[in-house]
């Protein structure tokens, strides 16, 4: 009995696959990365001007990677519709004053050498901090075939990253609390190849 009502509910399922469906693969990058690529922290004994380049692949903050990071497609990208992104980090203000955050989000073409160019942002988020107060900054992205930023994904994949730019900074520190990615498409076969 319970072989025959597995297979009328396969049969269910499969009855509802058809031109229209659509199929979203979801990752929660944060939970594959290691905890020292997920936090950090900045202070300095006078305040200053701060940029930070995410993810840095090289694992040193004081020289920027200015290519992002690749993600690299598995298949066909024609056969994704759309991308979606969101980030959030925690941000706790260390230093005793306010702090002015922006973050940017890039997305270029896998060739691409440097990536933090208005060219290429995709998309910016601001916070204002008043001395040892925390607040989540958060960068939410979808794209769909229609939007021209859309076309920087191809057959080599493509490059994402972050800005973050705090203004007037003595010390803060930043946690990385999501880190979602989704691809939509109507043939899943193409995308896992």
């Amino acid at each position: 009995m319970r072989k025959l009502i597995a297979l009328l509910f396969a049969l269910f399922l499969l009855a509802g696959c058809g031109m229209q469906t659509r199929y979203t693969l979801l990752a929660h990058v944060a939970d594959f990365l290691d905890p020292e690529q997920k936090s950090g922290e900045v202070e300095s004994p006078a305040p200053i001007d701060v940029e930070l380049y995410l993810p840095d692949d090289d694992g040193d903050l004081k020289t920027p990677d200015q290519d992002g990071h690749l993600v690299q497609l598995v298949g066909k990208p024609d056969a994704v519709e759309a991308l979606a992104l969101t980030i959030a980090a925690l941000v706790t203000e260390t230093g005793g004053q306010n702090l002015e955050l922006t973050a940017g989000l890039y997305l270029a073409e896998a060739d691409a050498d440097a990536i933090y160019i208005d060219e290429y942002k995709v998309t910016e988020t601001s916070l204002t901090l008043a001395p040892k107060e925390s607040g989540t900054l958060t960068l939410n992205l979808e794209l769909s075939r229609s939007d021209p930023a859309f076309s920087r994904i191809g057959e080599e994949g493509f490059r994402v990253g972050v800005k973050l730019t705090a203004k007037n900074a003595k010390g803060f520190r930043y946690e990385l609390k999501t880190l979602d990615a989704s691809l939509t498409t109507r043939r899943l076969g193409e995308i896992l190849r």
